[in-house]
């Protein structure tokens, strides 16, 4: 199967190389780390062997988080190197994680490439977040008895038809990896149908839980400092709209042009999904004729909307809601992390996609003891999205009652599900030990 696999991977390579270059040259992707994507890159000689967590991008940056420094915490006596797919990946590995020694990017899964990367790095464990699953990276540290976990690990329905089509080959990769850390026990089921041994896998719970309560210790919610550092006044009310995909752009503005006729002092902070929508959001606001700011620029307060053309101070930036909407969700991409304004204390509203977090928000919109869920789901198609947007904003807004008890709910339902992280942390310390093996 293996030699099928890169037989495969050798015909693909003329038009693997044309699509590579072409998303260098004409859309500015993996210009950064290419020779490091190809295994060319040495890091500072050291006599300590290395802890390796791969994390693609942002999101499963943001999960890695705790378990690296709880990782630098535990075992001082190993270097940390993070590694990344994607350059806003790569950026916040740097923002959110100092602890790390090392930053790399991860090699394309071309036996040479795999092959000098791990001589590079000279890992004693490697932790690929969520579901990494590259076939040559996995057998290459299966024959150099390098123990593999892969954490947090989720196999959504969609993902489980489309492997079980490759149940055989995926047997023999999932039996390299020494330990699954799956989020829950249909993860779990999945993953044992799909031939991966039974006694691998433990179900340990969503490090992203952990991740939010980590992220609130961290930067603390100020709500009205942080709407006055926004430009906004401090005792108005702000809807936070984060992680919006295209198609919800409009929907939202439209509803928060609405919103405003019934509440004149509301803010809004937009924050896109991919920075390069920007430019189609201004169009759209100065086309309903909404005053805007751009974060990156300066400019005095006193607009109602602020784009966020930032990275990474979205989550931290939840605190300072009065309600938070969480994206791509109105449109089938399956959700973006409803627990970051949760765990702030901020009712929260989503669409009906969200499978990527299904977990998160079946919990979310359960009724807590004062009767009141943590989380409202905004449902029906999108044309109708605006509507129901309108209306549960202005339930909100209007009932500070409501909004308060949805706030506190999402705070105690976030910390009563984080434990994941320890979890995490003892299975590492058992593969380390040799017991995992």
């Amino acid at each position: 199967m293996a030699l099928l696999y890169n037989f495969l991977l050798l015909v693909s390579l003329p038009v693997l190389g044309l699509v590579f270059t072409y998303q260098a040259i004409i859309k500015g992707k993996w210009r950064r780390g290419f020779w490091q994507r190809l295994g060319f890159f040495s890091l500072p000689p050291s006599s300590q062997k290395a802890l390796w967590i791969h994390a693609v991008s942002v999101g499963e940056v943001h999960a890695a988080t705790p378990l690296a420094k709880g990782l630098k915490e535990r075992f001082p006596g190993f270097r940390l190197v993070i590694s990344t797919t994607t350059e806003t990946g790569q950026e916040a590995a740097r923002r959110r994680i100092p602890e790390a020694d090392s930053l790399i990017y991860f090699p394309l899964d071309l036996p040479f490439s795999v092959a000098k990367a791990v001589r590079a790095v000279d890992p004693r464990l490697v932790v690929l977040m969520e579901t990494e699953i590259w076939p040559n990276f996995l057998l290459h540290l299966r024959r150099r008895q390098i123990p593999l976990m892969i954490a947090n690990c989720r196999i959504s329905p969609r993902s489980y038809r489309g492997y079980r089509r490759l149940r055989p080959f995926m047997r023999r990769i999932l039996s390299g990896v020494s330990l699954f850390s799956v989020q829950t026990e249909d993860d779990a089921e999945r993953l044992r149908r799909l031939g991966a041994p039974v006694d691998r896998v433990r179900v340990t719970g969503n490090l992203k839980f952990d991740e939010a309560v980590h992220a609130v210790l961290s930067f603390p919610s100020r709500p009205e400092a942080l709407r006055e550092s926004l430009g906004f006044s401090p005792q108005s009310p702000l809807w936070v709209a984060g992680s919006i995909h295209p198609g919800e752009e409009e929907v939202i503005l439209g509803a928060f042009s609405s919103l405003r006729d019934r509440h004149p002092g509301l803010s809004l902070v937009l924050a896109p999904r991919r920075l390069n929508h920007v430019p189609e959001i201004e169009a759209m606001l100065q086309g309903l004729g909404l005053g805007y700011r751009l974060r990156s620029v300066s400019a005095p307060p006193g607009t109602p909307v602020l784009v966020l053309d930032t990275l990474g101070e979205l989550a931290s930036l939840y605190g300072a809601a009065t309600v938070a909407f969480v994206g791509g969700s109105l449109v089938p991409w399956g959700g973006q992390n409803p627990l970051e304004p949760a765990a702030r204390g901020v009712p929260v509203l989503f669409g009906s996609h969200m499978q990527n977090f299904r977990e998160a928000a079946t919990l979310l919109k359960v009724l807590g003891e004062g009767g009141a869920p943590a989380a409202l789901e905004v449902p029906g198609p999108l044309a109708d999205a605006g509507s129901k947007l309108v209306e549960a904003v202005g339930r909100l807004l209007e009932d500070p009652g409501l909004a308060r008890a949805m706030g506190e709910q999402g705070e105690k339902v976030v910390r009563a599900h984080a434990g994941a992280l320890e979890r995490n942390l003892e299975l590492i310390a058992e593969l380390l030990a040799g017991e995992g093996n």
